[in-house]
């Protein structure tokens, strides 16, 4: 290979150096969620970067953000923003009436070095009849090599001077912070149940339960009922009470019900005085008919509990002429449903590491001491 080309490659990778990052700091915070919160929707994932990136001359800090579903590849962003910001050293000494912070004044400091090594590498190129070609690299490399040294040594002090050491706080029990320990290095940290992941449906049932006080038969009128209705409104009955026996001639005219008649024609003088009596009659009459849509158990001495064994929404239980019965709705019939939120964490992921310019430097010292040496 013709190292002649060597002194035009190594100024070419100076003024790159000079354009290019030194060192970047990147954060990248991210977390799933299912589409439209639904516990079979589609994973989405939405990602929050932003990096900083210190030149010679400049710090340029980018945002992006991207939301979509989760690809092979990352994110299929469906909706993205991106922005960003930059500020000059020198631009911030002069705003600040000189005071700037360390990372700024720092750099500033490496800039001018810089320049210096720039301009007699550009001298030597244009020049290289009037200087020592031998000992003008020798000096550049030493400079380059002292400027890559003084940069990775100062650079992380400077940085905790201004900042912090801590680049991400985790806030998990037991787990330690993600601290700047070298100037290159990563770390991640999570935020457990930070975000709406889904939401979870859970359904609850109720069943009609209603409780009914029978009175002596005496106090009702022959053809006097009251009604209910089945789980969810799927049968309608109406009790009535036939004090003549042949279940026609004072049979109430109902529209739309189921009928139950309860016959009190054989009712002798005891029994017709006796609550107990009435409610037992009743009792059989509606186990005879309905027991494969409700459960009826006694209660007391005139009492009586039905539930339902559909659950639904369902008509209350109403009296319509049934003198001295007392009755009450112990639950109502329905159907709820609420939602239980399961959530998701948050993840941050943080990376920090000399970049791309550098490098161009350390290998423009290189090439100058290859061409020095060949030389």
């Amino acid at each position: 290979m013709d190292k002649s080309i060597f002194p035009i490659v190594s100024v070419l990778f100076l003024f790159l150096a000079l354009l290019g990052p030194w060192f970047t700091i990147s954060l990248t915070e991210s977390y799933e969620y299912r589409e439209d919160y639904e516990e079979d929707g589609q994973t989405m994932t939405y990602q929050d970067k932003s990096s900083s990136s210190y030149y010679l001359d400049k710090n340029i800090v980018e945002y992006s953000t991207e939301e979509g579903p989760k690809g092979l590849l990352g994110v299929d962003a469906e909706t993205e923003s991106h922005s960003g910001s930059y500020t000059f050293y020198e631009d911030s000494l002069e705003d600040n009436g000189g005071v700037t912070n360390n990372i700024f004044g720092f750099m500033h400091s490496l800039y001018k070095i810089f320049l210096v090594i720039l301009l007699v590498r550009i001298a030597l190129l244009f020049g290289e009849g009037v200087l020592d070609v031998d000992r003008t690299l020798l000096f550049s490399s030493f400079m380059i090599f002292v400027l890559i040294i003084f940069f990775l040594f100062g650079f992380k002090d400077s940085y905790i001077s201004t900042y912090d050491h801590v680049i991400l706080e985790n806030d998990m029990r037991g787990e330690p912070d993600v601290n700047m320990t070298f100037i290159f290095g990563f770390g991640n940290s999570s935020e457990p149940n930070s975000h709406l992941d889904y939401r979870e449906e859970t359904t609850s049932y109720r069943y009609e339960q209603f409780w009914i006080s029978l009175p002596e038969a005496n106090w009702i009128e022959t053809g006097s009922y009251f009604y209910f209705s089945s789980g969810g409104n799927t049968n309608n009955y109406y009790v009535w009470f036939d004090k003549n026996g042949d279940g026609v001639t004072d049979k109430p005219s109902v529209a739309g019900g189921s009928e139950i008649g309860v016959d009190l024609s054989e009712f002798n003088e005891q029994q017709n005085q006796s609550r107990e009596a009435l409610r037992d009659s009743t009792y059989l009459s509606l186990t005879s008919k309905i027991s494969n849509h409700f459960t009826i158990q006694k209660q007391d001495s005139s009492q009586m509990v039905v539930t339902a064994v559909a659950h639904g929404e369902t008509d209350n239980i109403q009296n319509q002429n049934v003198n001295g019965l007392d009755w009450g709705v112990q639950e109502n019939g329905g159907v709820d449903s609420y939602y239980n939120d399961i959530y998701t964490s948050t993840d941050t992921k943080a990376r920090w590491y000399p970049s791309w310019g550098l490098l161009l430097l350390f290998l423009s010292g290189i090439l100058d001491l290859a061409y020095r040496d060949n030389s």
